[in-house]
């Protein structure tokens, strides 16, 4: 588990399709200022899409465990898109939310994981020498801090599933271990990283 369902931080108000305010509340007070700027700026996707009457579109989640670290920490806030994956695939690099697969659910997990796509349908996927190969070419990863320590023997990936794996590559329980995952239990992909407002971006 590495994903948890999050109210949004610093509180979102909405109300039919209007935003009335974004601040955080202590006090009695709503207040916004310079230093939330970047969270804002994170949250516009979803701003937007409240604007338009799609209250539904987005998902506030919280990181729980170290396995998307160095992008993702413990307690980070971010923001999931929902309905991307209605008009698109998912590509290499996606940051994606998705339920547990059968081995998991047999382990008894029940929340919703992050890991990034790395492996797409009918490619070739190898890890050696701590890097990951796709159809024996390596890919770049500029994302990653320790290389794998593990090795994945060259397995082609079935249609319609994927291959998903944790930036900190030895400490994460994803696809080398449990296998492909199926696309129908793929239900976001991470568009934002909202909190804290420090570390406030936007993903393609």
């Amino acid at each position: 588990m590495a994903s948890k369902k999050s109210p949004i931080k610093n509180l979102l108000f909405i109300f039919g399709s209007g935003i009335i305010a974004l601040g955080v509340v202590g006090a009695g007070v709503i207040a916004i200022s310079n230093a939330l700027s970047p969270s804002i700026t994170a949250l516009e996707p979803m701003i937007n899409s409240a604007n338009r009457g799609g209250k539904d579109d987005y998902e506030a989640r919280f990181i729980a465990a170290k396995s998307m670290e160095p992008t993702f920490k413990v307690d980070d806030r971010i923001l999931v898109d929902k309905r991307v994956y209605e008009s698109s695939q998912p590509q290499r690099g996606d940051m994606i939310i998705f339920h547990p697969v059968e081995k998991l659910r047999q382990q008894n997990f029940k929340d919703p994981f992050i890991k990034r796509v790395v492996g797409l349908p009918g490619e070739i996927v190898e890890i050696k020498n701590g890097q990951v190969l796709i159809n024996n070419q390596p890919i770049e990863e500029d994302y990653i801090v320790d290389q794998a320590e593990y090795t994945y023997k060259p397995t082609k990936i079935p249609d319609n599933y994927y291959f998903v794996l944790g930036d900190s590559r030895n400490n994460s329980y994803d696809s080398h271990l449990w296998g492909h995952l199926p696309e129908n239990l793929i239900f976001g992909k991470v568009v934002s990283l909202y909190w804290p407002p420090s570390r406030a971006k936007q993903f393609e």
